[in-house]
């Protein structure tokens, strides 16, 4: 992305790292946030080692998926619950595309800022273990998450990874713009 948008190449910030960044400053300016995804496990230790972390951190609340498309009564539901906790900063952790279609879906009708922090959930709650440094910086992060959870993600990383390469490789065979 640097060399084709002739950057300067940008530092690397995950979603687990901007959501801590994120609930420090929270916590320091007492704005409230919501969790909302991934399983009561992963939520309910999430929470718990965001309080033990943030002591004055207020989590408005917090309340896993279903794993399945709301009803519009169950939508809307959660949408008054999001609504009525205060909350100004939603993190959203569905997984890719889920997440950001959520987020689409609700950008009218949720009244805080919401963030896709995907992994992010289970990461920070201790269900997978983050990779070391030199395998963040060498790109291959998305590799030990397939390991990870090699069922659920082989398909998405084989499709998205693929897509990726051959934009990459028709931008290396097209002659850059000259402005």
């Amino acid at each position: 992305a640097n060399r084709a948008g002739g950057a300067k190449s940008a530092e690397r910030i995950t979603a687990r790292e901007m959501m801590l960044e994120l609930c420090a400053g929270a916590a320091e300016q007492g704005i409230p946030v919501y969790v909302y995804g991934s399983t009561a496990d992963v939520n309910n230790e999430l929470t718990r080692r965001l309080r033990s972390r943030f002591p004055q951190l207020e989590i408005a609340g917090h309340e896993e998926s279903v794993f399945r498309p709301l009803t519009l009564a169950e939508d809307a539901t959660l949408i008054r619950r999001i609504n009525d906790s205060g909350a100004r900063i939603v993190f959203v952790g569905l997984g890719c595309p889920l997440q950001e279609q959520f987020v689409s879906a609700h950008r009218g009708s949720i009244n805080a800022v919401q963030l896709c922090v995907g992994s992010a959930f289970k990461f920070l709650a201790g269900h997978h273990s983050i990779p070391p440094v030199w395998v963040q910086r060498m790109g291959l992060e998305w590799l030990v998450r397939v390991c990870q959870e090699p069922g659920r993600l082989w398909h998405r990383y084989l499709r998205t990874n693929s897509k990726f390469l051959w934009m990459l490789l028709q931008n290396a065979v097209r002659p850059m713009d000259r402005q």
